[in-house]
Parts: structure tokens; sequence; C-alpha cells
């Protein structure tokens, strides 16, 4: 994993140092692994949002968002892959992992916007925490595909299996496998989508991370205040 903090971080794990609590550097949970900017930020719970470049660290409790055709791909301990469309937004609660084991804990929300989640080698899938405003995810080795927007939720499945229980509670469940789509509304109704239908984004759909390709080398990385602006 890169050892690259942003001063936003930086700042941030100072601050609770002194105060007693839990270190913001020490939560690191992943990293970016899109080599182009394309607009993504991130910000700490309760904090100031700020540019996510290519190697920068991800954090628990972190939300990140991107703008209209923008995107990023993050990285996780273990090597899932997580896509991040445009004008989309998700909470990394926690992402922790034993590479001894093999197995981890994680936690992730999907608030809005479309989203492609590729498992790596944690091996308790079960412990992956995966939601939506109206669905909870079991997830069974799998690539697959999460848009959320003011309608509800629809997955789709690439490969692997996904287990979907309508806003989380005891109403139907669905199994879904290769090729399959369903979509879970605000009154928590569950129904299947033909899959030929589900939305796509070029932050999502591409086969590779998405790193424009041979000859496109990382930016350079602005100076930036304490506040996470640039100095002066």
């Amino acid at each position: 994993m890169s050892h690259h903090l942003r001063p936003l971080a930086i700042c941030a794990a100072l601050t609770m140092i002194a105060t007693g609590s839990i270190a913001f550097a020490d939560n690191k949970i992943g990293d970016v692994s899109l080599q182009q900017y394309r607009g993504a930020t991130g910000a700490p719970s309760g904090g100031i949002a700020s540019p996510l470049y290519f190697a920068n660290d991800v954090y628990s409790g972190e939300t990140v968002a991107t703008p209209d055709a923008g995107s990023t791909v993050l990285t996780f301990q273990d090597s899932t892959q997580l896509r991040v469309g445009g004008s989309s937004r998700v909470v990394l609660d926690h992402f922790v992992y034993d590479p001894n084991t093999r197995t981890g804990d994680a936690a992730i929300n999907f608030s809005k916007g479309i989203f492609r989640f590729v498992t790596g080698d944690i091996q308790n899938k079960s412990n992956v925490k995966l939601t939506t405003p109206t669905t909870a995810l079991t997830i069974r080795g799998t690539d697959f595909k999460v848009i959320v927007t003011d309608a509800g939720t629809i997955i789709a499945v690439k490969s692997g299996h996904v287990e979907i229980k309508p806003c989380g509670g005891t109403a139907e469940t669905r199994l879904l496998g290769p090729g399959e789509a369903a979509s879970v509304n605000t009154s928590c109704s569950l129904k299947s989508v033909a899959i030929g239908d589900v939305p796509s984004d070029p932050g999502t759909d591409g086969e590779g991370p998405g790193d424009g390709g041979k000859g496109h080398e990382p930016p350079s990385r602005p100076e930036r205040g304490k506040d996470g602006g640039s100095p002066g």
C-alpha cells in the first residue's frame, strides 16, 4: 500500500493524537489506484473534503465523492477493488484485513451513484457488509455493479453471487448469479431487471483499472494549506 499521506489526513491525525483519540493515520484501509485525476474527493468524518490523487491513502470513516463525469478507483488491503462512477458518494466505514489468515471485516455504504465492486483475497466474505439506502448485500466471491438513485437500488452481477435483502430486513431476499440484475425501490419492493437496462458509466464499465492507458502519467499534486485549500 502507498505511504503517501494527504496533508489533510496528517492534520487530522495530529489533532486526534492531541485530544487522546485514535489517530486518523492509523486507520488506513486502502489507496487510490486510478492514475488520472477525475475530480474525486475524500473527507474524513466531520472533516473537509480534499482531492484524491493517484496513490493517496483512504481511511476508515472517509466519504468519497465524484462530480458529474468524474470517477476514481480504490483498492483495499486485500486487493478488493471499488470503482466509483460519476456523481457518486460512498462512505468507507471500515475495512480490516489480516493477510496471514486472509480474513477480515468490512462495512461500506453506497449513498448515491454508480459503483463496481470486485472482491479480493478476503475469504470470509460474509463479513463484508455492503449497504445502500434500500438494500443490504451479502457477497459470495463476485464482480458486480451497484446503482443508487432516488428511486432505489439496482444490483447487476457479472460473476459470482450476491444476496439482496430489501431494506436490510426480513422481506423477500433474492440470490443473483452471473448475468442477473434486480432492483429494490424505496418501498422495499424487489423485482428483476433486464441486464441490458442496467445503467453504465465509463468509470465502472472498463475492464482495466481506468488509468488512461500508456502515456498517461500520475498528476502532480499541488501544495495545500492546512484547511485543504491552496496555501496563501
